[in-house]
């Protein structure tokens, strides 16, 4: 893991808990920190220069979290998904979004149905300057507002705490090949969600989710 200078690279605006934890998120995304590099208290607190307590805090999220996992006497190090944890995920995905969606159907606003379109316009420019760790996160944002349209807080929590599993497994070789494919699914179940397509919403949402897996699966 790279010992430069992050000073910078964190945040003003929000507490120093959830700079540690977007930075350090941000570091396994762009795999800086990778499945060999063992992380601790000690050695974060020093790289970014605070104190060891808001980057324990931001780790021990990490592990809750599932992104994490602890060495005990050692530290923490990225957890890796395997392939049959992957399937596994992929079709629970399937079966709670397909419910989501179904629900949104019947109560989106006009409210979030704006900012789908904005997120998918961002996600669009995003892939065109190459910014693919960018567009992870919007891939997340578009999912997760979707989720949300279901109008059901316990479905959210659980459909982005699945998807932060199969993140960990694409966070190494990010293709924009593979970005605009899964563009593609995001306006597909757009068209799903406008048009109150609820026969056609749970194809659609299984083929984005099969091709998510298939692409996690090819860097393996």
């Amino acid at each position: 893991m790279s010992a430069q200078s992050t000073q910078s690279t964190l945040k003003p605006t929000v507490s120093l808990r959830d700079r540690v934890y977007d930075y350090v998120k941000g570091q396994i995304i762009e795999g800086i920190i990778t499945p060999s590099d063992i992380l601790t208290e000690l050695n974060l607190s020093k790289q970014l220069g605070i104190s060891r307590t808001p980057v324990r805090e931001a780790l021990h999220y990490l592990e809750k979290e599932g992104l994490l996992a602890a060495m005990p006497k050692k530290g923490y190090k990225v957890r890796i998904i395997d392939r049959q944890a992957l399937e596994e995920i992929c079709e629970i995905r399937c079966a709670l979004e397909s419910i989501a969606i179904k629900w949104a159907i019947k109560r989106i606003t006009p409210e979030q149905i704006r900012a789908l379109e904005e997120n998918m316009i961002t996600a669009e420019r995003k892939i065109d300057q190459g910014d693919l760790l960018s567009f992870t996160a919007l891939d997340g944002e578009f999912h997760e507002l979707v989720a949300q349209a279901s109008g059901n807080q316990q479905l959210v929590a659980i459909i982005m705490s699945l998807r932060n599993d199969m993140i960990r497994s694409r966070f190494f070789g990010l293709s924009k090949e593979g970005t605009q494919h899964a563009l593609q699914g995001h306006h597909n179940i757009f068209k799903c969600l406008v048009d109150k397509d609820t026969a056609l919403a749970e194809t659609v949402i299984r083929e984005h989710l099969e091709h998510l897996k298939h692409d996690s699966s090819k860097k393996k």
